[in-house]
């Protein structure tokens, strides 16, 4: 009797944490996300010297977690990156001459570009946030 009331309690357990899992937030689809990222030091490098200087100057960044890609709108336009990683601590991607990096923890960001010359390219940093949509 004993045993089979250890029995019951056991399925009843494991049938419980079935309809958990099944219900839970971390199954729930989440959708693209939009972040708006403003640009504010830019470092060039070329023929073995380097420039610092600031800038002002604002990106997008759409980013699916489930499908794990993102895209970066600039005034250049929009590019889908390649090869992009997700861990619960930054996101990485490229494509081409245009490699981006993000800290999820505070939101930094650094893109780097590169030109046709090997030896040069720039890097700027900055800080995303969500877009916040209005509500007009």
């Amino acid at each position: 009797m004993a045993s089979a009331i250890a029995g019951d309690a056991v399925k009843v357990s494991l049938a419980l944490g079935a309809a958990l899992m099944l219900f839970s937030p971390a199954r729930a689809t989440a959708a693209p996300k939009n972040f708006d990222c403003r640009l504010t030091v830019v470092e060039t490098k070329a023929s073995g010297k380097k420039d610092v200087g600031s800038e002002q100057r604002s990106i997008v960044l759409l980013i699916d977690e489930q499908a794990k890609t993102v895209m970066v709108q600039q005034d250049s336009g929009a590019r889908a990156l390649n090869n992009v990683t997700m861990s619960e601590h930054n996101i990485n991607g490229y494509v081409d001459d245009l490699s981006l990096s993000v800290d999820l923890s505070s939101w930094k960001i650094a893109l780097q570009t590169y030109k046709s010359d090997p030896d040069w390219q720039s890097i700027e940093f900055g800080d995303c946030a969500p877009t916040v949509k209005s509500t007009r």
